[in-house]
């Protein structure tokens, strides 16, 4: 799901929503690759991520974002079965 902020701010906004929730989780920073494309070449790049596990929930969120070709593109990957939870994080 893209967002309109830098992935820093977001990753700080998501991590104040999981204590004001009292969750349990893990944040680690690992990397991603996307491809950017330049004069219609694709050139592969590596994003930093901001990842918080939710051991209550059993949900990984990854924070990463991209440069596509004049400004960033932050997104925010929530892997887990429970959608409902999913959607109330993302709408809060």
């Amino acid at each position: 799901m893209p967002v309109c902020f830098e992935s820093r701010t977001t990753a700080a906004t998501f991590r104040k929503l999981l204590d004001k929730k009292e969750y349990n989780y893990e944040r680690t920073t690992t990397s991603k690759t996307y491809t950017k494309v330049t004069f219609v070449i694709a050139h592969e790049k590596t994003a930093m991520v901001y990842r918080y596990i939710i051991n209550d929930l059993k949900l990984k969120a990854d924070i990463w974002e991209e440069n596509p070709s004049s400004g960033n593109v932050t997104y925010i990957e929530m892997k887990g079965d429970d959608e409902d939870t999913k959607n109330e994080l993302l709408k809060e």
